[in-house]
């Protein structure tokens, strides 16, 4: 009797472990580098402790795929939004040089004394007009390259710079 006894034990135990082993392999398998999220579910062959464990594994793999899948959809909109953002800033960066040359070009005619000689307080006003709008076009002119640098549409060229322009 205690020999029968033995060999079950022994019998359950060897099934227990082989149990455990394929479990354990699947997993494995299911978390090697080399391969994608498939959210394959292992199948579970016992309904004891290690069965119970299996469709647990198989709850959270459904739910990392769910999780992945809504991961790469808000990816996906995130590069939409992205796409339609740099879009927009090119497009209003266009819209405002339009006007500002504008602006700049009649300060230059105005500051010439073309339609006449400026009172000196207009004269003041005019050149804060046209510093203002020089550096409102440098700006616009960096937002232009920031939109083409993140979309990649930059492109570089070598060509000789002032230092002292550069440093002041």
């Amino acid at each position: 009797l205690t020999g029968v006894g033995v060999l079950v034990s022994y019998v359950y135990a060897r099934a227990r472990r082989d149990e455990i082993a394929y479990v354990a392999e699947r997993i494995d398998g299911m978390a090697s580098s080399d391969q994608a999220a498939t959210g394959a579910l292992l199948p579970v062959r016992s309904f004891d402790e290690v069965g119970a464990l299996v469709a647990a594994f198989d709850v959270l793999v459904g739910r990392f795929e769910a999780a992945a899948k809504s991961y790469r959809a808000d990816l996906q909109e995130a590069a939409k939004t992205d796409a339609e953002r740099l879009a927009f800033l090119a497009g209003l960066s266009h819209e405002l040089r339009t006007p500002l040359n504008a602006i700049l070009g009649f300060s230059t005619v105005l500051e010439s004394g073309v339609d006449g000689p400026l009172s000196d307080d207009t004269r003041e006003a005019v050149e804060i007009i046209r510093t203002s709008g020089e550096h409102l076009r440098t700006l616009i002119d960096d937002i232009l390259d920031l939109s083409a640098l993140e979309s990649g549409e930059l492109r570089l060229t070598k060509r000789p710079v002032d230092l002292r322009r550069a440093a002041e």
